[in-house]
């Protein structure tokens, strides 16, 4: 295996990323660049330098839709989906994933391989009461199932790891699939209406989006090359960052930092 910079990983996500949007734009499915990498967009036109990921979500409705493609027509033969509904993964989102590469995190039992994340919106409620408790049980069900995936011990510190440590067991006895499955359902049960969120992976009610803004997407320059997301972003972005165009302090600039290597075939 030949060890990958953090510019080669990068490298590696972008083509990701370029060819999901050339397959989704070829099939009519609608995506949007979204959370680091839309303020990465705005503020840096690419990658925020000491960031090392891919956020997009898609309609739920879209997002079913990909996972019945690629069942059948995949983008390439080392690009895999993973998926909750597919087995392949414990998250209740979808990664897609470049088999030719491997991963070593010494904090997650979850990624094997450089991805990208595909996130899903699911419709809130319109009263404001019923949508915060929906985003709430959100964000509580994403704390246990993080630390299901993360490794037992595992902390910026001992005392950290210690005090977790019976939430992690417990976290660890119920099992990822198990929180992931109770995301799934609760981001799901919610009928129509004119604001969506991501509801399997933390939002805010400030920031949902505005169905108007998905279905007027707008583009934007990343890397070079133009990709969709939602209309009205820098409002988003500031419910998100505040003053998103001003750059953090130097101990708020961190990224995944993970070990990754590309797989060399025979």
């Amino acid at each position: 295996m030949i060890k990958l910079n953090s510019a080669e990983q990068k490298q590696v996500i972008f083509e990701i990323l370029s060819q999901f949007a050339i397959y989704c734009d070829k099939h009519h499915l609608k995506y949007y660049l979204y959370y680091g990498t839309l303020l990465g967009a705005v503020r840096h036109h690419g990658f925020i330098p000491w960031d090392d990921d891919i956020d997009v979500v898609m309609m739920r409705n879209d997002y079913q839709k990909l996972r019945s493609l690629l069942a059948t027509k995949p983008i390439n033969k080392h690009y895999q989906l993973l998926t909750f509904e597919d087995h392949n993964t414990a998250n209740p989102y979808a990664k897609i994933v470049d088999l030719n590469t491997c991963v070593k995190n010494k904090n997650s039992l979850a990624d094997k391989h450089l991805w990208i994340d595909i996130f899903p919106l699911d419709y809130l409620p319109e009263d404001k009461l019923l949508s915060e408790k929906a985003i709430k049980k959100t964000a509580h069900l994403l704390l246990l199932q993080n630390a299901a995936n993360a490794k037992i011990f595992s902390g910026s510190s001992i005392l950290r790891a210690i005090i977790k440590l019976p939430f992690a067991l417990y976290a660890h006895f119920k099992g990822a699939d198990y929180f992931a499955q109770k995301m799934i359902v609760n981001a799901k049960k919610y009928p129509a209406s004119t604001k969506l969120a991501n509801l399997v992976a933390g939002d805010q009610h400030e920031s949902a989006i505005s169905l108007t803004d998905l279905i007027n997407y707008v583009d934007l320059e990343f890397n070079g090359q133009l990709f969709h997301t939602v209309n009205n972003y820098k409002k988003y972005l500031a419910h998100q960052y505040g003053d998103y165009l001003k750059l953090p302090p130097l101990n708020k600039r961190s990224g995944h930092h993970i070990e990754a290597y590309k797989i060399n075939k025979i």
